[in-house]
């Protein structure tokens, strides 16, 4: 594309933010361009107008690769401009350390003011900051799971409490502390599952929503199905761990004490 674009002078390189809204770019109504696109680049000054073909778009719109891109020869001809380059981009040969190159252009040019920056590693940091975020919002969904698991403890003590009566009935006529015990663990699964059904649900959702908003015309959206199978299972297992021991109880209460009846 580079190749073509220097080999005939009608061609122009747009970055991503020129065809519509991304992760980077929000929708404020700019031009949406695409391939084949006819465009115009007029000249203030002097009134210069030359037609561009859109050659190609960029993947993403990044501070480095922001604006649009045409021959050289074709600015200099058409928009007569005092060249002054402010930024250079290297290309290093396999093998060689990026930060040792930094240090060396560094120093080298060092009664320029000459500043380095490594593209790889700044995308990486800025990278690194986006998955502290995601980190955080996890840390918040364990506080929440943590939560509603505790919430489900306290709810089967107390459903212990104030059925003591019926328990002692289901003893009474033939229930064994293993089928107490059973309906009780029954209860909170499906109260449980349940609950993990329609955060899932509610989840998948909105991350579809959010995908298309802003990461549609980049990726391709997919769900985490192992991921979400292993939170899943993590919440079920601690909810089932909570609630064992009130079930257990409960299993235990004797009949003749339960159906005491007490004014």
């Amino acid at each position: 594309m580079w190749r073509a674009l220097r080999l005939n002078r009608s061609y122009a390189v747009v970055d991503r933010g020129a065809a519509g809204a991304d992760q980077f770019t929000p929708d404020f109504g700019q031009l949406r361009l695409s391939l084949g696109t006819h465009v115009w680049a007029t000249d203030p000054v002097a009134g210069n107008r030359t037609e561009f073909v859109i050659l190609g778009i960029l993947e993403q719109s990044l501070q480095f690769t922001r604006g649009v891109f045409v021959d050289r020869d074709t600015v200099l001809t058409r928009y007569p401009v005092n060249v002054s380059r402010t930024a250079y981009f290297f290309q290093l040969a396999t093998g060689v350390d990026p930060a040792t190159m930094k240090t060396q252009l560094e120093s080298e040019f060092l009664d320029f003011g000459l500043v380095v920056v490594d593209i790889r590693q700044e995308i990486t940091t800025q990278f690194d900051a986006s998955q502290r975020v995601l980190l955080l919002m996890q840390a918040y969904l364990a506080l929440g799971l943590l939560v509603g698991v505790t919430g489900l403890g306290v709810i089967t003590v107390r459903a212990v409490v104030e059925r003591r009566q019926e328990i002692g009935a289901m003893r009474a006529l033939g229930f064994t502390r293993a089928m107490v015990r059973g309906v009780f663990l029954l209860e909170i699964s499906l109260i449980a599952l349940l609950g993990i059904a329609i955060g899932v649900s509610l989840g998948i959702v909105l991350a579809y929503n959010v995908f298309q908003v802003y990461f549609a015309s980049v990726g391709v959206f997919t769900i985490p199905y192992l991921h979400l199978a292993a939170v899943a299972s993590l919440a079920f297992a601690f909810a089932l761990v909570t609630t064992a021991g009130p079930a257990l109880r409960a299993s235990k209460l004797p009949p003749a004490q339960t159906l005491r009846y007490i004014e």
